[in-house]
């Protein structure tokens, strides 16, 4: 059996620990908000897999009132037997923290074809530099990559965290 701590313990790299900062989402998510704002009328909804893209994903969504799609890792124990949930005939917008050999992005673009939608963008929150395309391959052998246009891109430890200082008065 199993011990259960190891189950929620987070496996990931250490450049995650930004954007589960509370005083740092707030930060990303103005700035992911403010960048894609031009860009409201190319997607229908923001597209997501795992945690950290959790946390800010669903406030965008919120706050362009757009919908949400969720595509489950294949490790990922779910209730669901469907990879990818959310509404169909969408447009997306897939809304990370990096492309990297871009075996998410590939899992993503093929989960939102399973509810025959497609990815049109993708905005990234923990990417040094500007990006304006990102690329992904249709199998490991292959020499043809697919790009998407990528509208946002930034690092989210160069943002400065909003603190609120809040003054007691004396009783």
């Amino acid at each position: 059996m199993s011990n259960p701590m190891e189950d929620i313990r987070h496996s990931g790299c250490g450049y995650e620990r930004g954007a589960r900062d509370a005083y740092i989402i707030p930060e990303i998510v103005k700035k992911l908000h403010k960048a894609l704002k031009s860009h409201q009328d190319e997607f229908d909804g923001i597209v997501i897999s795992g945690y950290s893209a959790s946390l800010i994903g669903p406030i965008i969504a919120y706050k362009m009132k757009k919908h949400v799609a969720v595509v489950s890792k294949e490790s990922e124990t779910r209730h669901s037997s469907y990879i990818c949930e959310g509404y169909h005939h969408q447009r997306w917008l897939f809304i990370d923290d990096l492309v990297s050999s871009g075996r998410t992005l590939k899992r993503v673009v093929d989960g939102v074809k399973e509810i025959e939608g497609s990815v049109v963008g993708v905005a990234l929150y923990m990417t040094p530099g500007n990006m304006s395309e990102v690329c992904y391959y249709d199998n490991l052998n292959s020499s043809k990559a697919n790009k998407l246009p990528c509208w946002c891109s930034f690092y989210a430890h160069d943002l400065k965290p909003s603190v609120v200082r809040v003054k007691r008065k004396k009783p």
